[in-house]
């Protein structure tokens, strides 16, 4: 049973910890959503752009893009859950910040 208590305790923590960052940084949310709309956007955008046999390069656009967007969103979490802020200058770095590692996931799972 000490299992369980010590599942329900770290739990308890992590949850009070999680709601403490969220009320100070509610924006992360709203920071998904946008990241959603301008992947879409960007999508529509160089598809009607590139056509035939440019679309290999809509291709690499894309996921530059959509790798760039993921790093951002994923820096900006590991400065709320390590500093619990986020900043102006932590959105301008996060674009490049993971974006080797997304892009080469991307590359490995495409």
């Amino acid at each position: 049973m000490d299992i369980i208590k010590d599942f329900l305790m770290i739990n308890n923590q992590t949850f009070k910890k999680t709601i403490s960052s969220l009320k100070s940084n509610w924006m992360i949310i709203f920071t998904g959503i946008v990241y959603i709309i301008l992947n879409t956007a960007i999508f529509t955008v160089v598809f009607s752009i590139f056509r035939g046999v440019l679309s290999i390069f809509a291709g690499i656009i894309l996921a530059i893009v959509s790798a760039s967007l993921i790093s951002n969103y994923l820096y900006l979490l590991y400065n709320i859950i390590n500093y619990n802020r986020m900043t102006f200058q932590d959105f301008k770095d996060g674009f490049k910040y993971f974006l080797r590692k997304v892009y080469t996931i991307f590359f490995l799972l495409g």
